[in-house]
């Protein structure tokens, strides 16, 4: 996952906590654009691998669920991914995609990232404390979903039996 992605996740509406974004959870990458629904704006996207089987998948999952959050699955390469949609009306954030920089300067958005990291990152900690200078804002897409050779236009068309 990008500096800029590690920087945001924290301040998403919902409470996403370090072990929700582990490959043991069955995590792959976090994204700012799904080019298959390109309407929604101020997201964050995180996919996970559907077909995974641990203990702290299904936990992630009952915690995800608990959010509400809302989850697309998407068949890419022939493999089944969740892709979760989160929000995110935070004014740093907001301010770095409209600058195309990261910019955090709110002290709360800055307790909240190191909060979250727990100094596990050293990238992330190098940006907040001024170490490391300016940091693009990710602009990374979900990858392209496979389509059916049925499905054209994003719809399906199914056939309807006739009795």
């Amino acid at each position: 996952m990008s500096t800029s992605l590690k920087l945001m996740l924290p301040l998403t509406k919902y409470p996403i906590t370090m072990d929700m974004v582990s490959e043991e959870t069955g995590f792959i990458n976090a994204f700012t654009y799904d080019m298959n629904n390109p309407w929604l704006e101020n997201r964050i996207f995180l996919m996970y691998e559907f077909d995974m089987s641990t203990r702290k998948k299904a936990i992630r999952f009952e915690k995800m669920k608990r959010l509400g959050l809302c989850s697309n699955i998407y068949k890419i390469k022939n493999k089944l991914y969740q892709i979760y949609t989160l929000p995110y009306t935070n004014e740093d954030l907001i301010t770095s995609e409209r600058i195309g920089y990261m910019c955090i300067d709110e002290p709360d958005s800055k307790y909240k990232i190191l909060s979250f990291w727990k100094n596990t990152q050293d990238d992330v900690t190098d940006f907040i404390l001024g170490t490391k200078k300016q940091q693009k804002f990710d602009k990374t897409s979900v990858p392209e979903k496979d389509y059916d050779e049925k499905e054209k236009d994003g719809l399906t068309i199914k056939k309807v039996g006739v009795s």
